[in-house]
């Protein structure tokens, strides 16, 4: 019975197809997992450099602003204003839209930067860009 089984082609191609696909899903698992692990490394990282750039920036800041730090806590000055704190109604009102930050990003990338064919609005936004990347 069981040389009968194995003669049949059609039963050696469905055994074929099955273990082919075992073989895929345990793949893919393996992969997944190197992949989550991969994740994690990379998310570990960037914390830790976002940390050690807060910590440099903040000792630059404080330099710069005339705070001072006890250990890790840095304290702010009268000077020193968090950034949602210093947003006006009239910063507010000159906010691009969606669609005018896809005009001025095509524009960028069709003609480069060419200051005097942006408006004073797309260089208060390209601005607020530039501070945000510092």
């Amino acid at each position: 019975m069981l040389k009968d089984l194995l003669s049949n082609r059609l039963f050696i191609g469905a055994l074929g197809l099955f273990i082919l696909f075992v073989t895929g899903l345990l793949y893919l698992q393996y992969v997944d997992k190197q992949t989550q692990e991969e994740i994690t490394r990379t998310e570990e990282a960037v914390k830790q450099l976002e940390a050690s750039q807060q910590q440099n920036g903040d000792a630059s800041r404080n330099a710069t602003l005339g705070g001072h730090s006890d250990g890790d806590e840095p304290h702010e000055t009268a000077s020193e204003k968090p950034l949602a704190d210093s947003v006006t109604s009239d910063e507010t009102a000159n906010r691009l839209t969606p669609d005018e930050e896809d005009e001025l990003y095509l524009l960028y990338e069709t003609e480069g930067f060419k200051r005097e064919k942006l408006s004073q609005k797309q260089l208060l936004h390209l601005s607020r860009v530039w501070d945000m990347v510092l």
